[in-house]
């Protein structure tokens, strides 16, 4: 992905922080939210050249969209720091708006606004119905309310959206594909775990090596009693047991 140079950074940085008040922060950063979503949807950064310039107008009449639309949505995220404007009636790029016309930055917040944002506009009416209390149960949730079906899980939902499964599947293939900036230490917690408490854990994740598993397995007390793995893909769904 593009990175940005020192010498840029304060010209493309995020200036929620010079709202007048938190709330207008956060307004800003919520129209900033929208509007990003809408514009990746419609393939519009992958139209603005990456070198240069375009006018506004051009712009319109190469994606289809209206000129009046576009011109506002400009507008704001020019102020915003995520385009440029060079002259006026035109835009171009920033190494921020660079940074959504890599195709996992597009699938990882698509992920992250369908599957989180969308989801928390509901929180509200959601702990109004089941109290101030984490989810209980599979079938009653933030998202299954936002999705107009408050009874059915998460997957029993992805069975009925074939575009958000899609979605979903694309965001976990592209994070085998992002950089390791970390590794989680499995050497924790000691062999004293309480596995006598757990019934059931249940992971996924990229295959690499069986015996890696058992050998985690056997540290916390647990056996692995069931291993999935797709026909086509690399990735496998692990069961653990208490042994």
């Amino acid at each position: 992905m593009p990175t940005v140079g020192k010498g840029q950074a304060s010209a493309s940085r995020c200036r929620c922080d010079e709202a007048k008040t938190p709330v207008h922060g956060y307004l800003h950063s919520m129209v900033e939210i929208g509007m990003m979503k809408v514009l990746m949807d419609h393939e519009i950064f992958d139209a603005i050249p990456g070198d240069g310039s375009i006018s506004i107008r051009e712009l319109a009449d190469n994606t289809g969209a209206e000129l009046a639309i576009l011109e506002r949505f400009s507008r704001f995220l020019v102020a915003a720091r995520v385009l440029s404007s060079p002259s006026q009636g035109s835009i171009a790029h920033t190494p921020i708006s660079q940074k959504f016309q890599d195709p996992r930055a597009k699938v990882l917040f698509s992920h992250m606004f369908d599957f989180i944002l969308v989801p928390a506009t509901e929180w509200s009416e959601y702990f109004d119905l089941n109290g101030l209390a984490e989810p209980k149960n599979p079938n009653r949730t933030p998202f299954g309310l936002a999705a107009g079906h408050p009874n059915k899980s998460f997957y029993e939902l992805l069975d009925t959206m074939p575009e958000r499964a899609g979605s979903f599947n694309s965001m976990a293939a592209a994070l085998g594909e992002m950089p390791v900036t970390g590794l989680y230490d499995f050497n924790w917690p000691s062999l004293d775990v309480a596995a006598g408490d757990i019934c059931m854990m249940n992971f996924g994740g990229k295959w690499r090596d069986e015996s890696m598993f058992h050998e985690l397995a056997s540290r916390s007390g647990l056996k692995i009693s069931s291993i999935s793995k797709g026909k086509n893909s690399d990735f496998a769904d692990i069961e653990m047991v208490p042994a």
